[in-house]
């Protein structure tokens, strides 16, 4: 059998739609470990301190005498502000209940998985989705545990939808939008015409801020 007849019938098998699901598993739990993995060697993150102490103390999440108490048992200093909207701590919540080193490492652990989960659907072939959650960037994002890599997910994962399932993806702008506004800045250029995304994008919109 020739190199080119046996490319051809790897390229099959791993086409199949069981193949699919057993690559994207992998994927996600590859993620998982290893957005945690990294999470859990580092003791400080200064974004995620940002979002665990305003999700821990979600009634009055810009109290500077809050942070400050915060950044005096942390011992850390700095510029220390929680610059996103109300709408974020729906997502935080629950990883302000916990201990710091567990959150953490969960958040940055979930939020490369989803990544990765995401990617597997954008890039061919499907197993290079690694190579993108091994980027600097995305190691970046995990040591500071960043919102980037939810915002990434929510925003490729929209434009997937667009064409064909318009008001999913204008679920997904929108939550993308109350989790950080200043990134869907260039929204309204991008999605004119589309209507239907707006409108949804717009409901998800006051729905969430209604919670």
């Amino acid at each position: 059998m020739s190199l080119s007849t046996w490319r051809d019938t790897a390229a099959r098998l791993l086409d199949t739609p069981r193949a699919q699901l057993i690559t994207r598993v992998c994927l996600v739990v590859a993620g998982v470990i290893l957005g945690a993995s990294i999470a859990a060697t580092h003791h400080t993150a200064a974004d995620f301190d940002v979002f665990w102490t305003a999700a821990s103390h979600w009634w009055d999440p810009y109290d500077p005498k809050i942070i400050e108490h915060i950044k005096a048992q942390m011992h850390i200093t700095g510029y220390w502000p929680f610059a996103y909207p109300p709408t974020f701590l729906l997502f935080l919540y629950p990883f302000g209940q916990m201990p710091l080193e567990v959150a953490y490492p969960l958040w940055t652990g979930l939020s490369l998985g989803l990544f990765a989960l995401v990617c597997s659907f954008v890039i061919r072939p499907m197993l290079a989705a690694l190579l993108v959650v091994a980027t600097p960037a995305v190691a970046f994002a995990i040591t500071s545990g960043q919102s980037t890599l939810l915002m990434g997910s929510l925003i490729l994962s929209a434009f997937l939808f667009l064409e064909k399932r318009p008001v999913l993806a204008g679920i997904l702008f929108g939550v993308a939008a109350c989790v950080k506004p200043q990134a869907m800045v260039m929204a309204p250029i991008i999605l004119w015409g589309h209507w239907r995304t707006v409108g949804a994008a717009i409901v998800t919109g006051v729905l969430m801020i209604a919670a």
